[in-house]
């Protein structure tokens, strides 16, 4: 998988959700990483998208802060956070789109 096939913004919204993973400290980045990201992207196609069918971003952001308040933390110094089997295949899936 190539980060730099990525659009800018993505790349920033993948960058984002590495960093709201460590902050958190959970021991992988998820999709929810990546969706709250995305989400809170100023001038992004997310929310753009969100208003345009209707629905709040604010209340999208809020479900997602639920979601990653009750995901399982790692603690120690040593704790590397890498990118979980889900939010991998979510990378590679949206890179095998943007080829075809």
């Amino acid at each position: 998988m190539r980060l730099d096939k990525f659009t800018q913004m993505s790349q920033e919204a993948i960058l984002e959700a590495q960093n709201l993973a460590e902050r958190m400290q959970h021991p992988a980045i998820e999709p929810a990483h990546l969706l709250k990201a995305l989400v809170a992207q100023e001038n992004g196609v997310v929310p753009a998208l969100l208003k345009r069918i209707g629905a709040d971003p604010r209340t999208v952001q809020a479900s997602v802060d639920q979601a990653l308040g009750k995901m399982s933390r790692a603690t120690g110094s040593s704790v590397q956070v890498g990118m979980s089997r889900e939010f991998k295949n979510l990378l590679e899936e949206a890179q095998d789109i943007a080829d075809n």
